[in-house]
């Protein structure tokens, strides 16, 4: 099981989904990994990465981007 620095997520009393907390938990880290390896793969292929940035700077992304 991954480490979860909120462990209170375990307890019985908070509100979870149905089913296993801990099988659930396994579940959505498995599922995490699984997208951002997707997306890893995605941008390795520079034609994916030079479509991104050409979007991003047609739609003026930079200068709508604020902190």
């Amino acid at each position: 099981m991954e480490s979860h620095p909120y462990e209170v997520m375990f307890m019985a009393l908070a509100p979870a989904l149905p089913g296993d907390r801990v099988e659930n938990h396994k579940r959505a880290i498995a599922n995490a990994k699984g997208r951002a390896a997707k997306e890893r793969s995605y941008f390795d292929d520079a034609k994916n990465v030079e479509a991104f940035y050409a979007t991003r700077k047609r739609n003026d992304a930079e200068a709508k981007f604020c902190w």
